[in-house]
């Protein structure tokens, strides 16, 4: 390799390397505006419904109207319902 070769790789690896930090300059704000905005569309919970936590709830069904569940013998009660019934006794 003569000097002159040298000195145009490393020109091209510049450009290159310029090109790809601009590219991720740009794209990424995009990303993430897109996230933002489309992610809740897109992106659901496909597990039982008995495994969400509470953050999960409120990301799927929304709100502060979240019904608090508690699991017992692999059936999903309602906390009210249970309060009420102890209530009554």
């Amino acid at each position: 390799m003569t000097p002159q070769e040298l000195v145009d790789y490393k020109r091209y690896g510049l450009v290159v390397l310029t090109t790809a930090v601009f590219a991720v300059i740009l794209t990424a704000p995009a990303g993430a505006i897109l996230v933002n905005s489309m992610g809740k569309t897109l992106l659901t919970y496909d597990g039982d419904t008995k495994d969400m936590t509470k953050s999960d709830y409120k990301f799927k069904y929304g709100g502060d109207d979240e019904k608090e569940t508690e699991t017992g013998k692999g059936e999903e009660v309602e906390m009210t319902e249970k309060k009420e019934t102890k209530m009554d006794q």
